[in-house]
């Protein structure tokens, strides 16, 4: 973003800010929450980001803002519930018990790509399972009746 000129990093930063914001709004997180996801510790570049007065931003917080954008994008609207209870109620794993919302409340970038992963394995495993199950459907094989196959010939060659 550094060798981009003044007007175009001005440009990014403002429809970095308009989406991170809209999100925000969305997902019904307090300035604290959001300050946090954007890194920030003074209320007053806060605020003057959310007024539309963030001419230039740091690299990190476009980086912070792309991965918010992007978890936003990769939750389907039709989960059943909102995106941020969707969050916080999807653990990032069986053994701790954190949700995806409260690692991207730890402050670090990782943390929040760390989601997006999680995301994106969450529901990529989703549609695997979507196409193997029509797949076989096309086959006329039922999920069931692979999976007892699958035994049985296990079972003959132990």
């Amino acid at each position: 973003m550094e060798r981009l000129d003044a007007k175009a990093r001005t440009g990014i930063a403002e429809m970095a800010l308009k989406a991170f914001f809209n999100i925000t709004a969305e997902w019904k997180l307090s300035r604290e929450q959001s300050m946090i996801f954007l890194g920030l510790t003074a209320t007053s570049t806060y605020a003057n980001w959310k007024n539309g007065k963030g001419r230039n931003i740091p690299r990190d917080t476009l980086e912070r803002i792309s991965y918010v954008v992007a978890i936003d994008r990769s939750i389907p609207e039709d989960s059943g519930m909102t995106k941020r209870e969707w969050l916080e109620s999807t653990m990032i794993s069986n053994h701790l018990k954190l949700s995806l919302f409260e690692l991207m409340l730890t402050g670090n970038v990782a943390d929040l790509y760390l989601a997006r992963q999680k995301i994106d394995r969450h529901f990529s495993r989703d549609s695997e399972l979507l196409i193997d199950e029509a797949f076989h459907a096309s086959q006329g094989i039922k999920p069931i009746e692979q999976l007892q196959s699958h035994l049985s010939s296990h079972q003959q060659n132990a």
